[in-house]
């Protein structure tokens, strides 16, 4: 952990990335299944059930590409709006910190470079104790629009699943990337 004082950081907006090292892991069928349910994998479920693969362990390969948003000061920075080369990455076309609420943000979605489409991206709020949320799909160019109704906490969330290569079996059946990104708005 890192800590900076306020004093220190750049006036602006700032983006913080981590991107983890792979990990395997392994899920009872039902877990799984459940999983891929959740998280709208639907096309990885079909391909589970055109496999045989339904009574079977989920056998995964996932590394995670978080990216955070920091504002100091007044001004936002158009940087924000401009991929950094991140394997699965969620960027925002407009800063957020420049937005007035209500609003909207479109976010788009890259996989390796390219526009992800077709993809459950969610967006969790939270205000004080109440959260609320909502998933839109993206479109051909990775794009979904959000209306911004409220100030609060925002995590956007997007798991990407692609079968494995022949590289990474017998460890694991499919190699996944969690991408997220979140910011603060103020009042």
């Amino acid at each position: 952990l890192l800590i900076v004082p306020k004093e220190q950081l750049p006036l602006g907006t700032s983006v913080l990335q981590l991107d983890t090292a792979s990990i395997d892991i392994e899920l009872p069928a039902a877990k799984f299944e459940s999983y891929l349910f959740e998280e709208r994998l639907f096309e990885v479920l079909a391909a589970r059930a055109r496999l045989g693969q339904e009574e079977f362990p989920g056998k995964e390969r996932y590394s995670r590409c978080l990216k955070a948003l920091l504002q100091v000061g007044e001004k936002p920075d158009a940087s924000v709006t401009q991929p950094i080369g991140q394997e699965l990455e969620l960027v925002p076309l407009q800063n957020p910190y420049g937005l007035r609420i209500p609003g909207k943000l479109t976010m788009q979605v890259l996989l390796r470079g390219q526009p992800l489409a077709g993809h459950a991206l969610g967006l969790a709020v939270r205000r004080h104790s109440a959260i609320s949320s909502q998933t839109l799909r993206t479109d051909q160019s990775g794009k979904a629009t959000f209306t911004i109704s409220q100030a609060g906490d925002f995590l956007f969330t997007l798991v990407h699943m692609e079968e494995a290569s022949a590289q990474t079996k017998p460890a694991a059946d499919w190699r996944s990337y969690w991408g997220s990104l979140s910011f603060s708005l103020a009042d």
